[in-house]
């Protein structure tokens, strides 16, 4: 059980035909391994590195970088907005008729309790933690490469998913990079969304994948709540308040990403309950990553991968230093399959939780999560004279120095953790550009 010893005053009861209302930092409830525990939150986890950033070699010097990302955190979507209102109201209508001995639902009872609503205007916005992500994304990125940036004629070329929160992302990325950089940078430019292919695959996966899922995995909370409050909740009914957990935590924390406030929704269930939740999300963006995109509509994984690699092998001078695409987790997660990233040997399992994956969606697509690409010529010295392996073969290793030196090399980074790209040979993450944009289904020619 999540160790949280007191509860919040007040919650928001999600509601879609009200006024919004803000929450106060007095809501505030506190856990102590809170990036463990957001991790089990899938793709609504907040924007956590996966690691810690690690430069490229000394004699390696980037030369154009490649951002893809998500938009920031959002509240919730007209669908999960509805479920979620559906799902409260029942809980707090039991409760308020009697008293539930388990502590854990105390912040839902009549006197403890205070509605916050979200109208239909804010379903599936970003939430001022959402727009902070975005923010500080560009103020990182613009520290971490300004070395691109010598001249005002040197400037990110931003791309965006028309819709909205897409764009707002783009924009608060822009701003945090132009309040270190000093310059004005031209607004994103604005792609369809591949709406048909999106709206096609999510219902095919929903239905074939993750379902079943949760056929498996709800019905048993369901039980064990239905159990301590004396009436019956559904499966649905489970899902929508455990999605209460990260979607609440995201608006309670009000623009604070170092915050580590918890919703008191978060409570309700136990750790062990949230792996399986962590697993559906995983089982989503793992077949919807697999489904074949339709290259046709904006920022489709195929279409993306086919013009990155065309950027990469590009020498033209005139070419941007640094290109940021902003889009949502089904793209990322299929542009991740494009690029051979995170491919089971096996399939992710719809009957059996496997915790040992490395494919975890909190980990790949949280909101405000970056695919990062990194171009880089690198130079090799020549060995030093008298050195024994110049004397015996000195010739012979001159001219392969003279071959590696100056080579263009590429490595990914997701969430700053940096890939191993095994399908092109390069363990430590160095994978030659002329190699890498043949694409991981081509490595054998």
């Amino acid at each position: 059980m999540l160790l949280l010893s007191s509860f919040v005053v007040s919650s928001f009861l999600l509601v879609a035909s009200a006024p919004v209302h803000s929450p106060s930092k007095r809501d505030a409830v506190e856990h102590p391994d809170i990036a463990r525990f957001q991790s089990l939150w899938a793709q609504f986890a907040p924007y956590t590195p996966a690691d810690t950033y690690a430069p490229p070699p000394a004699h390696c010097t980037i030369n154009q970088v490649h951002l893809v990302q998500r938009h920031g955190s959002r509240y919730p979507e007209m669908p999960q907005n509805k479920g979620i209102k559906t799902a409260v109201e029942k809980l707090k209508k039991i409760l308020d008729k009697k008293k539930i001995s388990d502590q854990k639902f105390d912040f839902l009872s009549e006197a403890k309790y205070k509605k916050h609503e979200i109208g239909p205007e804010q379903e599936g916005k970003l939430t001022p933690l959402g727009e902070k992500e975005s923010y500080e994304s560009g103020l990182l990125q613009y520290s971490r490469y300004k070395a691109l940036f010598t001249s005002t004629t040197s400037v990110p070329l931003v791309h965006s998913s028309s819709v909205p929160r897409v764009v707002i992302s783009a924009e608060n990325w822009i701003k945090g990079f132009e309040k270190l950089y000093g310059h004005n940078i031209p607004p994103p430019e604005l792609i369809e969304k591949q709406t048909k292919w999106d709206l096609f695959t999510a219902v095919r996966v929903r239905q074939k994948y993750y379902r079943p899922w949760m056929r498996k995995y709800l019905p048993e909370i369901s039980k064990t709540l239905s159990a301590v409050i004396g009436t019956q909740l559904s499966k649905d009914d489970v899902y929508y308040l455990m999605l209460m957990c990260p979607l609440e935590t995201g608006i309670l924390r009000q623009g604070d990403t170092s915050s580590k406030t918890l919703s008191p929704f978060c409570n309700i269930f136990t750790e062990e309950q949230f792996k399986d939740f962590a697993w559906q999300g995983a089982l989503n963006k793992y077949y919807i990553g697999k489904s074949k995109p339709h290259s046709k509509y904006g920022l489709s994984p195929d279409g993306y991968a086919e013009a990155l690699y065309t950027r990469l092998s590009s020498t033209k001078k005139s070419d941007p230093s640094f290109y940021a695409d902003f889009s949502h987790d089904n793209e990322m997660a299929g542009i991740l399959n494009e690029l051979g990233l995170f491919r089971q040997a096996k399939d992710l399992s719809l009957k059996k939780r496997d915790d040992s994956s490395d494919y975890k969606a909190s980990a790949l697509v949280p909101f405000a999560g970056r695919i990062v690409l990194e171009r880089m010529t690198c130079e090799t010295s020549s060995p030093k004279e008298g050195n024994e392996e110049v004397t015996q073969h000195g010739p012979r290793i001159e001219r392969q120095i003279q071959s590696l030196s100056n080579q263009q090399f590429v490595r990914v980074l997701v969430n700053d953790a940096l890939q191993p790209l095994k399908w092109c040979g390069a363990e430590d993450g160095m994978c030659k550009v002329a190699k890498f944009v043949k694409g991981p289904d081509q490595k054998a020619s």
